[in-house]
């Protein structure tokens, strides 16, 4: 997981240390005690998903990465904002929105094994978070 989080979250790790959310915008930072390893399927194939969570003493940090695609994310919560730091696959740009994604792994059985992996995305407008209604993002293994 810190190998994949090096490799592929760097532009989300120096976009962090930019927004003084981490001192460093290193690997060394975040914690990997209670890291999630999971397949993620999507078009019949198969590609690792890592999250892992960040307690600090400002924020919380949920980091995914997709290493098979280079798709990362960390989705950062402060007692005054939600905000989330994403890096496109092949990309080393980010974007930073006042929005956070929500995921889940049901119970419901998936076309190609597993179960259906939901997500979506929240965002918040000036009046409070509103979020996307739940889209089949993939099967993940349940």
């Amino acid at each position: 997981m810190r190998w994949a989080v090096s490799e592929h979250a760097r532009s989300v790790l120096s976009e962090l240390a930019d927004r003084d959310v981490l001192d460093r915008g290193d690997v060394t930072e975040l914690d990997f005690e209670d890291v999630s390893v999971e397949p993620f399927y999507r078009g019949g194939t198969a590609v690792t998903h890592l999250t892992t969570e960040t307690s600090l003493p400002d924020a919380t940090v949920e980091l995914a990465t997709r290493p098979q695609t280079g798709r990362a994310y960390a989705t950062v919560r402060t007692a005054d904002e939600t905000y989330t730091v994403e890096s496109p696959a092949g990309s080393d740009d980010v974007t930073v929105r006042n929005c956070y994604y929500e995921h889940d792994c049901t119970n419901y059985a998936c076309s190609s094994s597993g179960c259906v992996y939901l997500e979506r995305q929240c965002c918040n407008y000036g009046d409070g978070y509103h979020c996307d209604e739940w889209s089949k993002d993939g099967c993940c293994s349940c």
